[in-house]
């Protein structure tokens, strides 16, 4: 049996046009999957929403964070096989069944999908984020790095070896199951996003996947010749020229901003995805340290 886990905390609207999507697939008759919504303490209207659907629902009074929200939903679940939904995400009508087949590989502990390219939010933000995460993991292989919670599968003895998800560290679950198991990337397994970004919250979500780690150490170099421009003005010409570099590394994202949305899209993304991968590297950087070194107590 698959099990579909959907966390959700104040999205009744989402959690509506996620349902749907999902509802097919519980009424087919066959009894291989089920459905679980978590509701994480939400003060508006998405247990209502969700008890009007075929689902089980849990409601785990105050919130404890959506990460302890899957756990809840993997500790009710009967299947052999999670599939982890977030609520602002639409399901196609091939999802379940690219699913099922990747799991037909016994080798495969884990498998995540990603985004598609017609994300439900026009905002340019929401736009270029969602584009951003469609490309990265429409380019990066078989193999992933990260498990996207938004459309993740993992095998039960695999999730409850890694002993669920942490909700105290960012991409640790994902760091953990590419070394203790068989993660893969499959770009054919496709959702709709309907998440709608904001620069502050785009950047405190960070990435786990940055294409070429050479971008980020660039990056940082460049930040730093910047900073010495203020008291050199000659270091701003070499920041210049370590940034055209790295937009020329990105050269095929921006190529394919240009065929998914417009030249003008392109060049109003490069500000922000320069910033936005920097701190990405900074992010990825912090996790990687507390994972294989540990990170330093202050107690």
């Amino acid at each position: 049996m698959l099990s579909i886990i959907v966390p959700v905390k104040d999205s009744a609207a989402h959690l509506r046009a996620c349902l749907k999507s999902i509802e097919p697939h519980l009424c087919e008759g066959r009894g291989g999957v089920e459905a679980i919504v978590v509701d994480d303490g939400s003060s508006d209207d998405s247990a209502r929403v969700a008890r009007q659907f075929p689902v089980r629902v849990i409601e785990c009074g105050t919130s404890r964070g959506l990460a302890q929200a899957r756990n809840v939903g993997a500790k009710a679940a009967r299947g052999s096989v999670f599939l982890f939904v977030d609520a602002d995400v639409a399901l196609h009508a091939d999802t379940i069944e690219r699913i099922e087949e990747a799991f037909r590989d016994p080798a495969v502990d884990a498998v995540s999908g990603c985004c598609d390219d017609r994300p439900a939010d026009a905002s340019f933000v929401s736009q270029f984020r969602n584009l951003l995460h469609h490309y990265m993991h429409q380019t990066a292989g078989a193999k992933a790095g990260g498990f996207w919670t938004g459309c993740g599968a993992i095998r039960r003895e695999a999730f409850e070896r890694l002993g669920g998800f942490d909700a105290g560290v960012r991409c640790d679950f994902g760091l953990r199951l590419s070394q203790s198991g068989k993660l893969r990337l499959d770009p054919a397994i496709q959702v709709q996003t309907r998440k709608v970004w904001t620069l502050a919250g785009m950047f405190q979500a960070g990435m786990t996947n940055p294409p070429e780690p050479a971008s980020g150490v660039l990056l940082i170099m460049a930040f730093a010749l910047a900073v010495a421009g203020l008291a050199v003005p000659g270091f701003w010409a070499a920041a210049l020229a370590v940034i055209t570099a790295v937009v020329w590394l990105h050269r095929g994202f921006f190529g394919f901003l240009v065929l998914k949305r417009s030249a003008g899209f392109a060049l109003g993304a490069i500000p922000l995805h320069l910033l936005y991968f920097l701190c990405c590297t900074v992010v990825v950087g912090c996790t990687w340290f507390r994972h294989r070194v540990g990170w330093l107590s202050l107690e």
